[in-house]
């Protein structure tokens, strides 16, 4: 899942109303987390061997998703990746 940044804008109008872009920044990323945790179960990440080989595996622990390029269940246990066998 991929959340946008909060850049500097504006919050509010002169009249009170959320300001447009405050608006679109939030319907996004509500839209981004209702795809992911709905009710047809939760979306694991999908990521290549280019953004697993560049990810930090201590900042990484306990995180599960997808290898897109062997279609395998990858985990993160203790700084450490394993591929999860599914029989």
């Amino acid at each position: 899942m991929n959340i946008q940044s909060l850049t500097q804008i504006k919050v509010a109008e002169k009249d009170g109303n959320i300001h447009q872009d405050l608006f679109n920044y939030l319907g996004q990323n509500m839209q981004q987390l209702q795809n992911t945790f709905s009710n047809e179960g939760y979306e694991l990440p999908v990521l290549t061997n280019t953004q697993i080989a560049s990810l930090n595996p201590a900042k990484s622990k306990n995180r599960i998703f997808i290898n897109g390029d062997t279609n395998q269940l990858i985990v993160n246990l203790g700084g450490v990746f394993k591929v999860v066998q599914v029989v």
